[in-house]
């Protein structure tokens, strides 16, 4: 173990003694306070023993310090020693070159102010009228030095053994086979093996150490094997290179290379090798060895790395971590393992990775976070941005193409220009968005905004919490909202545009997957899986059609409408058929009274209006057409049964094909054979009225056929006709017989045939038609009527 003494005045024992730096001597006025060891100096000359070659050299420096403060021996031999060409200001203490051995010669000092301790060695070069001055730390101009000194002494002093000193500028060497030569300026070199040299101001310490070099000034140079070839460098440590100028090395092995300028080299191994460039940190060990590749390596200029293996290569460059590197001019790794290849690129946090390209850096920052391309930037725990322009940032962020950007944990952008927003968001198609917690955009061009929203068509957007556009061009607005198919909309909570080209507005608002061109607008309202529907309200408003050429209409609360052309409007109908229309409220147009079955071209239409069965019409309130057929008109109108008609309030059509016209009008069964014509009864009948509510027929014209109606007119005609037919009856008939027009009757006429009275044409007749009987000589030979002939014969 070195140790550092000092002589101290023992005034117990009233003779010099060695003792520890920390040790007090005393005056006459002071005490000393600590104990020492009492050495005779006189007997250190009998010592060989290495524990005394310290305090040899210590004693040396004092006495000759004491001579040259005093000049009180001028050219003085000590036994050895030789000096030579001195004004008597040099001294050469040593054995002869004899008692020395081994070759090494005495002392020598061949110039002024020199001194020389110790066998073999040698000040070749002294000069005390130099004139030291040094420039200013900052600015220009230059200051003498030591400050308020015109002059500093150029003698040098060598202590030791075999130590060497060529040239002039007052070096000082303790210890063994030291070398001090060059300009020597003020060169200090201390220990075993040195040498120092340069323009001066140099300071080696330890063993081997070499601060050399033409240029070398005020460089210092401590440890073991150290190299100092810089101007105002430091290399400290064992094998250390400190080569370019203001260089600072530290370290097993450290090195600051030539062109380093300005370099600092801190650590086992680490090396700069670029100009201002900042090396911090040791090289790793494996099976007892170290690896110098492990170590912190600052290759570029104006470089910086720290760290066990960090490495910054490009100029301007930064790595601080173990095993960080930083290969691009100004960029930056910062962490263990971290790398940053391109041009500005930033890497920070463990594994982190940043590789840009074409001057455009790459940003990573997180453990294991990865920006490799153009403008890349991945921030989070394993964020990865893998292409040119691409943007991560969260926990496991994804983004894999041109101009994508994933922000959120687990979010993956993998479309060119796509965004995904929200944690496990994805954006894979081109140009697509999707913003919010789960969110995916698949489709090209794509926008799902939303938890869990989802757009996988081209050119779809879903916009809501887990609405989802699945059609291309298909839209969506609202919570749980789907489009399916093409150029589909669906907007609200949770509506359903399923068919092609369909639109579903408003809650649970939906529209059947077999269709296309359905529109189902308002709250729960649907549409059927054919045709062309339309389906607007609210409820369960529904618009289904028969056929997929087919379209229904259904607009109100809670509409149905079921058929190619059906259609219901109002607040609730139903319309089931083809062509059917109920519209108003609480109608039906269907095959029965719960529209369950169709009808074809039924239509009811006004409040709580039936038409049951195909082509029924059922017009006003309360009004049924109860079979096919049928028509009712009014305020419950009632046709009930087929092709019936019942026009009018509370009118009644009874019988198939009856008609019943006004109100309050009803039809019965027919009953009885036609009058006159004795034609059986008709099926059905035609009431204007009904038992108790007659009513006039007026304005009737004239019937002409045998089955058409006649009017009061007519009858007038044949009641005239009827009076003269009876007042000419009673005069042809005669016998008093008159004709009343009143009742129509003609009365009998009185006649007296044959002394008889008859009171009618055909007694009279029968009467008159007896005649005569003829007797011929008292025999009866027959009756003569009027008109007989007679024929008399001759006797």
């Amino acid at each position: 173990m070195n140790k550092i003494y000092r002589l101290v005045w023992n005034k117990s024992l009233n003779l010099w003694t060695v003792v520890s730096e920390n040790a007090r001597g005393v005056t006459k006025k002071r005490n000393v306070t600590t104990n020492t060891s009492a050495i005779n100096i006189s007997d250190l000359s009998n010592q060989n023993n290495e524990e005394y070659q310290p305090i040899k050299t210590l004693i040396a420096l004092t006495i000759g310090s004491l001579l040259l403060s005093t000049g009180a021996f001028a050219a003085t031999n000590t036994g050895g020693g030789v000096v030579s060409n001195s004004d008597g200001t040099s001294m050469a203490i040593s054995p002869t070159t004899a008692q020395c051995g081994n070759g090494v010669g005495q002392a020598s000092v061949n110039g002024n102010g020199g001194v020389a301790v110790g066998c073999g060695n040698n000040i070749s070069g002294t000069d005390t009228t130099f004139q030291q001055a040094l420039n200013n730390r900052r600015g220009t101009g230059s200051n003498n030095y030591p400050t308020g000194a015109a002059a500093v002494l150029g003698a040098s002093t060598a202590v030791g053994k075999n130590n060497n000193i060529t040239g002039v500028g007052g070096a000082t060497i303790v210890g063994n086979s030291n070398i001090s030569d060059g300009g020597n300026f003020h060169n200090v070199a201390i220990g075993q093996g040195n040498r120092t040299g340069g323009a001066g101001y140099n300071t080696t310490l330890g063993i081997g150490n070499d601060v050399t070099g033409g240029t070398t000034n005020s460089s210092i140079g401590i440890g073991v094997n150290n190299r100092v070839r810089g101007n105002t460098s430091i290399a400290i440590g064992r094998g250390v290179y400190a080569d370019a100028d203001f260089s600072i090395a530290q370290g097993n092995t450290a090195t600051v290379a030539q062109a380093a300028t300005g370099g600092i080299a801190l650590g086992n191994s680490a090396t700069t090798n670029g100009a201002r460039g900042v090396a911090i940190g040791s090289a790793t060990r494996t099976d007892g060895q170290y690896d110098p590749a492990t170590a912190a390596n600052a290759d570029g200029t104006d470089a910086i790395a720290i760290g066990t293996g960090a490495k910054a290569t490009g100029n301007q460059a930064t790595a601080i971590g173990r095993q960080s590197t930083a290969s691009g001019d100004k960029s930056v790794a910062v962490g263990d393992t971290t790398v940053a290849v391109g041009n500005g690129d930033v890497a920070m946090g463990q594994d982190a990775y940043a590789r840009g390209s074409n001057n455009l850096s790459a940003t990573a920052i997180g453990r294991a976070s990865l920006a490799d391309g153009e403008d890349a930037l991945a921030v989070g725990n394993t964020a990865k941005a893998t292409a040119n322009y691409a943007g991560a940032v969260g926990n496991f962020a994804e983004a894999s193409a041109t101009n994508a950007m994933a922000v959120g944990n687990s979010a993956k952008a993998s479309g060119d220009y796509s965004s995904a927003f929200g944690n496990f968001s994805e954006a894979a198609g081109i140009q697509s968005i999707a913003s919010g917690n789960r969110a995916k955009a698949s489709g090209d061009y794509s926008s799902a905004y939303g938890n869990l929203a989802e757009a996988t068509g081209r050119q779809s957007s879903a916009f809501g919490n887990v609405a989802q556009a699945i059609g291309d061009r298909s839209s969506v607005f609202g919570q749980g909202a789907q489009g399916i198919g093409n150029s589909t909309v669906a907007v609200g909570d949770s509506a359903q545009a399923q068919g092609e080209n369909d639109i579903a507005i408003g809650r649970n608002a939906a529209t059947a997957s077999g269709g296309s061109n359905n529109i189902a607008m308002g709250n729960g309202v649907s549409t059927g899986d054919t045709g062309q529907n339309v389906a607007l309200g609210s409820g369960i408003t529904t618009a289904t059609s028969a056929s997929s050429d087919g379209g229904a209409v259904a607009i109100g609360r809670d509409q149905v409408a079921r058929g190619d052309g059906a259609v219901a409007i109002g607040d609730p109908n139903q319309a089931n058929g083809n062509g059917t229309v109920a519209l108003g409220r609480n109608n039906t147009a269907a095959g029965s009274e719960d529209a369950t079955q169709a009808a074809n071209g039924a239509v009811a239409i006004g409040n709580e209006n039936k038409a049951i069965g195909q082509g029924s019409i059922a017009l006003g309130n309360t009004s049924t057409a109860a079979e096919a057929g049928s028509i009712a008109l009014g305020d419950s109108a009632n046709a009930q049964a087929a092709r019936g008609i019942a026009l009018g309030s509370n009118a009644v059509a009874t019988n198939a094909d009856d008609v019943a016209l006004g109100a309050g009008s009803e039809t019965s069964t027919a009953s009885g054979n036609g009058y006159r014509t004795g034609t059986a009864a008709p099926s059905s009948v035609v009431s204007v009225g009904s038992v108790g509510n007659e009513r006039r027929i007026q304005n009737l014209s004239d019937g002409s056929a045998d089955t058409d109606a006649v009017n009061v007119r007519q009858l007038r005609s044949v009641q005239n006709g009827v009076d003269q037919l009876g007042e000419s009856t009673a005069n042809a008939l005669g016998g008093s017989s008159a004709y009343d027009p009143t009742t129509g009757i003609v009365t009998a006429p009185s006649y007296t045939v044959n002394g008889n009275n008859v009171n009618n044409v055909g007694d009279a007749i029968t009467a008159l038609d007896k005649g005569w009987n003829l007797q011929s000589n008292g025999t009866q030979s027959g009756a003569v009527k009027a008109g007989d002939t007679v024929d008399i014969g001759t006797a």
